[in-house]
């Protein structure tokens, strides 16, 4: 039986999933309408491996393994090695923060971060396996047998035609898995009644395995992708698009404000949990609470197959608690 509160806080179990969890799950690692012009680069750490998408001039995308997994490095720095992504000039680099917004010909130094994550050829580089279902992009690094081909159908048609209201990015002080199950269930959370919130609006989530969260407000749709930064800090990569060209900024404010309250909610969450207080950040008789378990469980089972293929590699890099079968922090 794992334990839910050192899945949550212990950074061997994230340097574990590093090395043992993501790079064998269909990640999803970008939203299309975050590249709006041809050039336009998305880039995305993939547990130690650097990765970008990149936007061609015929509108299709391609996704591509970083030019230098550790920048201009000869050697790992010490402070690149405790499992929080540091930052770094070198965004390219698989053990770096990948920035703060997606990489446009309009940035000042576009060549500069560019040629960080391409180099000067793009086609030297290793591709990516990358599909692109209703618009949001997914990739997977070492197992294109796990590849989700299940479609996103989420609260109807997502007009494609329609352009964003909104695209931003969000840094939380949770777990990857406490801020998903905290998004996947934030009007719950958040106290906003049902499935109708204020003004008749209809509210709902969509939890998709492993990091997408959809958020439904009235006719717009939000696409939350949550990546790890950090065993207690995560990125969110926010995009939001109107269903059909009904919806209003009323709405785009409705959305991000419950958001922003949810990412607030996950990181107090977090800071019980870290002070030993499980019970009271996720109480095991509350319905919010088997979110999580879902998440934890899935994680906890696809950690299991590469202990059992390399237990020496694993056991000496990553101590067994043999209270709950899992790393120990």
């Amino acid at each position: 039986m794992f334990d839910l509160r050192e899945l949550l806080t212990s950074p061997a179990i994230m340097m574990l999933e590093n090395d043992a969890f993501w790079p064998y799950q269909d990640v999803f690692i970008a939203a299309a309408a975050e590249m709006d012009n041809a050039g336009s680069i998305v880039p995305y750490t993939l547990g130690n491996t650097g990765i970008h998408v990149e936007r061609l001039s015929n509108g299709s995308f391609v996704g591509r393994i970083n030019r230098a997994q550790y920048g201009g490095c000869s050697a790992i720095p010490m402070q690149c090695q405790t499992g929080t992504k540091t930052a770094c000039p070198q965004i390219g680099c698989g053990l770096s923060l990948d920035g703060s917004a997606p990489i446009t010909q309009h940035d000042v130094d576009y060549q500069r971060r560019r040629f960080h994550l391409v180099g000067q050829r793009g086609d030297q580089s290793l591709t990516l396996l990358l599909k692109n279902q209703n618009g949001i992009l997914s990739t997977v690094l070492s197992n294109p047998a796990n590849a989700n081909s299940m479609p996103l159908i989420v609260g109807g048609a997502w007009d494609e035609t329609t352009p964003p209201q909104q695209c931003f990015w969000r840094p939380v002080s949770a777990n990857w898995k406490l801020a998903l199950h905290v998004i996947a269930n934030m009007y719950r959370t958040l106290g906003i009644p049902g499935t109708q919130g204020v003004g008749g609006a209809t509210f709902a989530e969509h939890y998709v395995f492993p990091n997408l969260v959809f958020v439904e407000c009235a006719n717009l749709l939000a696409s939350v992708i949550v990546q790890p930064t950090a065993t207690s800090r995560s990125l969110c990569r926010v995009v939001l698009r109107a269903k059909d060209r009904d919806a209003s900024r009323i709405d785009s404010d409705r959305i991000v404000s419950a958001l922003d309250q949810a990412l607030q909610e996950a990181a107090e969450k977090q800071r019980k949990i870290a002070d030993g207080d499980l019970t009271a950040a996720l109480a095991s008789s509350d319905v919010k609470r088997q979110t999580i378990s879902l998440i934890a469980k899935r994680v906890y089972t696809a950690l299991q197959s590469p202990l059992q293929r390399c237990p020496k590699t694993m056991a000496t890099a990553y101590p067994l608690n043999p209270r709950s079968g899992l790393a120990s922090g």
